[in-house]
């Protein structure tokens, strides 16, 4: 009796040891394969940085949407190991396989008031008066000399912003100040306006938006902000025939681009409107590119989004999920 008793206790005991040494090698296994993925989207970003510095030609542009360089690279045979690089186009919405250049955005360390309140006025309905207060938040936290009221803008950086994600912390204290003190409510008010406009914004660049991949929404704001009340209409317009004629002249194999230089603008049924803005364009020069890597080993994801300037031949922005 006493035998059968010490025979089920050792193996209660084994079973036990049995457990956690198999939950063990599950965490080993799972950290392991954590770091493979990690060092797969690692992998990503070279390969994109690769492509982008031997891209000479710059009308023909095979780091935008090219899913034979991009799209589940493999190395060796195991399939479940691979890596992505690819963003979300949310104006579509889909999944593109290739890079895209900060030029196709806003640049918010270098965009005017008048810009800087046009962009929030895309994500947020307020009166004139708010959204122009919202613009002074952002040129004062930049270091911009502006004059608001009481403690409003009190212990801001006054420096340029260091990264996008930056923006967050100026609307969460515009609405902090202007609109619910609570917490909740400003946090969550600043938040769904962050998210709105992230995929517009930038802080790299010299402030020129390249006509050739700036999107819809983003050129629609960019032109709205430069007109006057009667050229409003004039803007909108201009910026639908300008998407018009990349859609329809753009090929989505070789990504030629329709605009090569200002005489090809010459054409436009607007481009009146845009011989005044011209300054504000570039062509075929864009420096800043932002990659987002994704690695994958068995079922571990690790996802990687840094910025490139071409130009220095440096990674300017690093973030691992």
């Amino acid at each position: 009796m006493v035998s059968l008793w010490v025979l089920l206790i050792l193996t209660m005991l084994a079973v036990s040891v049995g457990h956690r040494v198999s939950m063990a090698l599950k965490l080993t296994q799972y950290q392991r394969d954590a770091v493979n993925a990690a060092f797969l989207a690692k992998a990503g970003i070279n390969r994109a940085i690769s492509v982008i510095d031997s891209n000479n030609n710059k009308v023909y542009n095979p780091w935008a949407n090219n899913e034979d360089v991009f799209k589940k690279i493999t190395f060796g045979a195991n399939e479940d190991e691979f890596v992505s690089v690819n963003y979300v186009d949310n104006d579509v919405p889909k999944t593109v396989f290739g890079v895209r250049d900060e030029e196709s955005r806003i640049n918010i360390q270098l965009a005017n008031w008048s810009l800087l309140k046009q962009l929030c006025n895309s994500c947020y309905v307020d009166t004139d008066d708010q959204l122009g207060k919202l613009a002074n938040y952002i040129l004062l936290w930049r270091g911009d000399s502006v004059s608001l009221t009481g403690d409003e803008g009190k212990g801001f950086k006054g420096a340029p912003f260091a990264n996008p994600e930056e923006l967050l912390v100026v609307l969460e204290c515009f609405f902090r100040d202007n609109v619910d003190p609570h917490s909740n409510v400003y946090r969550a008010k600043a938040r769904n306006l962050f998210a709105c406009i992230q995929d517009k914004i930038t802080v790299w660049g010299d402030g020129k938006l390249n006509i050739n991949t700036v999107s819809e929404p983003v050129l629609s704001i960019f032109l709205e902000s430069l007109a006057t009340n009667k050229d409003k209409a004039g803007a909108i317009a201009l910026a639908d025939e300008i998407i018009l004629l990349r859609t329809t002249n753009l090929n989505s194999i070789s990504n030629l681009k329709p605009f090569n230089n200002s005489d090809d603008i010459k054409n436009l049924k607007n481009q009146d409107l845009l011989v005044s803005f011209n300054p504000a364009f570039s062509f075929l020069d864009s420096n800043y590119f932002r990659i987002q890597a994704s690695g994958t080993c068995r079922n571990v994801s690790r996802d990687i989004t840094a910025v490139y300037d071409r130009q220095g031949k440096k990674v300017v922005y690093w973030h691992e999920n």
